[in-house]
């Protein structure tokens, strides 16, 4: 199992479905502003929200999670007080209709882009150091998934 146990074991009570791995998640920029700080923060949020805008976007807009289950995956706010999921999730996408999986490493963030076969596209980030160091594995199960189920579809 990739990432922390009790996060998976969270997510599936919440979800009330299998979950085989999970890890927190943030929107893009928003690691950004808060270790650069003030305008230049604010700045390199802008950028990164202006060079990846699509049409067909999954707008996912705060903090949440990424819950991993055994054929699709599901992204979920989640409250900053109790650290728990909260409300309905924002998109429940299965690994099938994922066309690509792009990641770029930041210095404290994994940024994911998933584009999917009808053009949309779900961009976020996840921290990576410290604490957070299991989530790479989560991102990387991500990936590994939706590459496999492509090699599938082509076969």
């Amino acid at each position: 199992m990739a990432g922390r146990p009790k996060h998976a074991q969270l997510l599936g009570d919440y979800l009330r479905e299998p979950i085989e791995s999970a890890c927190m998640i943030t929107r893009p920029g928003a690691t950004a502003r808060v270790t650069i700080g003030g305008m230049a923060g604010e700045t390199a949020a802008a950028r990164i929200r202006h060079h990846s805008r699509h049409d067909n976007r999954i707008n996912f807009d705060g903090n949440g999670w990424l819950a991993l289950g055994r054929l699709s995956f599901t992204l979920i706010y989640r409250d900053l007080i109790g650290n728990r999921p909260t409300g309905d999730p924002v998109a429940r996408v299965a690994y099938v209709e994922v066309a690509d999986v792009a990641l770029s490493q930041a210095l404290f963030t994994t940024h994911v882009e998933v584009a999917f076969h009808d053009g949309g596209i779900v961009v976020f980030e996840t921290p990576r150091r410290g604490f957070h160091r299991p989530n790479r594995a989560v991102v990387a199960s991500l990936v590994s998934r939706c590459s496999m189920t492509r090699a599938l579809a082509a076969w």
